[in-house]
């Protein structure tokens, strides 16, 4: 038996390098791919031609950048025109370089975080189990079509910022570089609902749900949540124009925005389930911005630590998603932060062997095909529409811009789930000899 059986462990093995140097090949290809997208939209995107840049919101953004008084909830997001007001307060050049360098600093995050969280516990592993899921994670985060790709085009918006700060925040309670380190969420909750109101309900949620699962010290807990509460409370006592926004209708006429929560639940509920059209528009934007990564939470079932780790960063996507997803007419782009942070949570916990990285490897390209990178979008804001506002464009182009692309990434989804599904051995603890 001995005779058979080591020559056909040899090839197993040598089979297992050659699918880990090729998912190492694959990784690194989307990454430099996803960096090439991004770069490419940031330097060569047509800037939206409406009211000289500013866009549709952004343009209170641009209001506040020069002292003057916004209606709500624009008045609330004081953070963004602060910070751009020390680089411009004629131009948007603060705008897009807060935002660039906030996307930049966010998509380092995510692979530090992935990289920190990888199932790897000897030098002895293969490097894929190294390299493999920070690569992944930073091509997530470059591909999405609600982050480098719509900045380059529409650098007023308040969500990079938000972005930033709700992922520093899961960083700090995941991945503390030392335990006092986590002092820091303190700040970083007051400075969130400066950015983005309702990340003040996601992260108290999501410190309480920390610290049911012995994730955080409850006094740290306390002290941030409490710090996110002021900040909530100093964004909210903002002087405003009065009334609320302007929100689109489709038909390039616009009407008051909601302003009580109520109102704003009762508009959007009967905006997506009122009519099969806009249950099919709602459909394919929750379709967009959690892309395939929520058909793979199943990968978190197991209760090591990692992967309560892992469980909670889905946590915070569900919470999110929970109190955003009818905050607003743009779903898309509204729920990505959701979309990432499941991204995040799946690439860290599945994988433990060489054909789940390929597996992942493979979700991930299935995410570019959806997410469309390399789309180039016109400034003319009705073409821009088309791509951007599936909310307000005609049908035609939710279902070329959006269902289209969805469809055509099923199958290659499919395939990367399957792989996760077929994977057995536990490659990285069989080479560090741990059970």
């Amino acid at each position: 038996m001995t005779g058979v059986t080591a020559p056909a462990s040899r090839a197993a093995l040598l089979s297992g390098d050659r699918l880990l140097k090729a998912t190492v090949v694959l990784s690194s290809l989307l990454f430099v791919v996803s960096a090439a997208a991004a770069i490419g939209q940031l330097a060569w995107s047509d800037r939206i031609d409406r009211r000289g840049g500013c866009g549709f919101d952004g343009y209170y953004y641009c209001l506040m950048l020069k002292g003057e008084v916004a209606p709500k909830p624009f008045s609330r997001r004081i953070l963004l025109p602060f910070l751009a007001r020390h680089v411009s307060t004629d131009s948007l050049a603060g705008f897009w370089l807060v935002n660039v360098l906030s996307l930049v600093a966010v998509t380092l995050l995510a692979m530090y975080v992935a990289w920190r969280l990888r199932p790897v516990v000897s030098s002895g592993a293969h490097l894929a189990f190294r390299v493999v899921p920070p690569l992944l994670a930073g091509a997530a985060f470059l591909l999405a079509r609600n982050s480098f790709h719509i900045t380059a085009t529409y650098p007023v918006l308040s969500d990079p910022l938000g972005l930033l700060l709700l992922v520093s925040a899961v960083a700090l309670v995941v991945v503390p570089a030392l335990p006092s380190t986590r002092l820091l969420l303190i700040p970083v909750c007051f400075l969130a609902p400066l950015a983005r109101e309702e990340l003040t309900g996601v992260l108290a949620l999501a410190l309480v749900l920390a610290t049911l699962m012995r994730l955080l010290p409850w006094p740290v807990a306390l002290a941030a949540s409490g710090a996110s509460a002021a900040g909530a409370a100093y964004a909210f006592h903002q002087p405003n124009s009065g009334g609320a926004g302007l929100c689109s209708t489709g038909q390039n006429t616009f009407v008051s925005c909601p302003e009580s929560v109520q109102s704003t639940l009762r508009v959007w509920l009967h905006a997506d389930f009122g009519s099969w059209n806009g249950l099919l528009r709602f459909g394919v934007m929750v379709l967009l911005a959690l892309g395939p990564f929520v058909f793979l939470l199943g990968t978190l079932r197991d209760r090591t630590r990692d992967k309560r780790l892992a469980l909670w960063i889905a946590g915070v996507a569900v919470i999110f998603t929970a109190v955003s997803i009818f905050g607003g007419g743009d779903t898309d782009r509204i729920l990505t932060p959701a979309g990432l942070l499941l991204a995040l949570a799946v690439l860290v916990s599945g994988s433990r062997s060489g054909k789940a990285l390929l597996g992942l490897a493979v979700v991930v390209a299935a995410y570019a095909v959806q997410q469309e990178p390399f789309h180039a979008v016109s400034g003319d804001p009705a073409v821009w529409l088309e791509f951007f506002g599936l909310r307000v464009t005609a049908l035609s182009s939710v279902v070329h811009n959006g269902l289209i692309p969805s469809l055509i990434a099923l199958p290659i989804g499919a395939a990367g789930y399957l792989l996760l599904r077929s994977s057995g051995v536990d490659v990285a603890t069989r080479d560090t000899g741990e059970t």
